[in-house]
């Protein structure tokens, strides 16, 4: 058909456009406002979801919700299909943000379009701060022989990584990489802290001991890591060496590393977290307390807790503790603060103010707290250990991790963890393939 017919079969005599060439313009138009529509949705669903995790007012169905909404938007655009494929292709020439990258790699590796995915690869390699989304796309899509593919090209300590996130989706994944493990002559720091990582999401206790020969790296990552993985699997004669370590690293001056230490002995060495806490120096020291009460369990240190709740400073992150201990919703039970305070900057500058670390907790009404402390009190043991307002024992610790508040998930987790010597649940993977082996909870624990 030449172009002069074509074009007469497309216009009526007035030179208007079609019914039909009209009718599919406007199905073009709408699917790329879709596609614009549900790319966006699905970056700011991506980008959120943290902040989502830290909030201890939302449990495991609010996360559900969150994540079937994202990946109703990773469908719909693989649904879309060529016009969703123009859009993701049109952000590749933007400045790219991570959420983008996240976008566009998770639709590549559903639709299995290899040629987008390798464009991002392409720019992931000249932008490695874009890493970090790629590889969390792989946590997200759909099994495919794509996916397997990808990841067992990607270096080993990324490889490690992904395959303690879904060595239950692909047979043959763990001893592949653990076979490429042990021909490495020199692992470098990323390799041997995915491969300690990799330990506890496989449950191969028999592998912890291997960790001995990392307690004195030139990395405290590397230490640190090596002393957790002592401490949970670890042959119960090295468990001095291993502390040693820990308090070593948490008097090495950083912050972040101090908390990390502490934190992982709450659970793991709860009889030896104090004497080192209180080695910690000024306000890292004073959230180090507050926080230690919750994570090891202790009802003995409720009433410091509710003192805490006095200082606009630090009045959330008690409230958090006294949730984790106690169990009691303070949305439910009446000590939620009717609106939410602002902390202001110290000293009147225009300095820009810190970090509000605490953003996610919810304010608490200070004399509601008491009043309920009061009627519940006679509830708690002080000789016993509780997380959600029942002693820490392997049963609850799973129905935590099936419906509990999302910031003590991965806490029950690590409980679970330690008591049973199996494999850490993951609950930073997306709800759904938690979902799928919530069954892995019912293993009867070895201790």
């Amino acid at each position: 058909m030449s172009a002069s017919i074509a074009n007469e079969r497309m216009h009526d005599p007035s030179g208007e456009p079609s019914a039909q060439s009209a009718s599919s313009m406007l199905v073009g138009s709408t699917a790329a406002m879709l596609a614009d529509h549900h790319a966006d949705l699905l970056a700011l669903a991506w980008r959120r979801r943290p902040q989502l995790l830290l909030n201890p007012l939302m449990d495991f169905a609010d996360l559900e919700t969150a994540d079937d909404r994202l990946l109703a938007s990773i469908d719909a655009l693989a649904t879309l299909g060529a016009p969703a494929r123009s859009n993701l292709q049109d952000r590749l020439k933007e400045p790219l943000r991570p959420e983008d990258m996240f976008v566009i790699a998770l639709f590549a590796l559903a639709t299995r379009d290899e040629s987008l995915f390798e464009a991002c690869m392409a720019i992931q390699a000249v932008l490695p701060d874009l890493g970090s989304p790629l590889i969390d796309a792989f946590r997200w899509a759909p099994a495919s022989s794509m996916l397997r593919s990808y990841l067992e090209r990607f270096p080993l300590a990324t490889r490690l990584q992904l395959v303690g996130d879904r060595y239950r989706d692909f047979s043959g994944l763990v001893s592949r990489v653990l076979e490429a493990m042990k021909a490495v002559n020199e692992p470098g720091e990323g390799e041997i802290l995915s491969a300690l990582d990799a330990v506890s999401f496989f449950g191969k206790v028999e592998l912890a001991v291997a960790a001995l020969s990392y307690l004195e790296h030139r990395s405290e990552a590397v230490r640190f890591a090596a002393a957790e993985t002592l401490l949970v699997f670890g042959p119960p004669n090295e468990a001095r060496r291993a502390l040693d370590t820990m308090s070593e690293l948490a008097r090495s001056g950083d912050a972040v590393m101090a908390e990390s230490v502490v934190r992982c002995l709450a659970v793991h060495a709860p009889d030896q977290v104090s004497e080192i806490a209180s080695s910690l120096d000024g306000r890292a020291s004073k959230r180090a307390q507050i926080q230690i009460f919750g994570w090891t369990g202790r009802p003995d240190g409720i009433p410091a807790l509710v003192g805490y709740l006095d200082d606009p400073q630090l009045a959330r992150l008690a409230g958090a503790s006294l949730l984790l201990l106690t169990g009691s919703d303070p949305a439910r039970d009446g000590w939620l603060a009717s609106s939410q305070r602002r902390i202001e900057p110290e000293g009147g500058d225009d300095s820009m103010p810190a970090p509000d670390v605490d953003r996610a907790l919810p304010w608490p009404n200070p004399e509601a707290f008491r009043t309920w402390w009061q009627k519940n009190e006679m509830r708690f043991d002080c000789s016993r250990r509780y997380i959600l307002g029942r002693p820490i024992e392997e049963g609850w610790l799973a129905q935590v991790i099936r419906r509990g508040p999302l910031p003590w998930r991965g806490l029950a987790a690590e409980h679970r963890h330690r008591l049973a010597k199996s494999a850490l649940f993951p609950v930073h993977l997306p709800a759904r393939a938690q979902r799928a082996i919530f069954s892995e909870l019912d293993r009867k624990l070895t201790s």
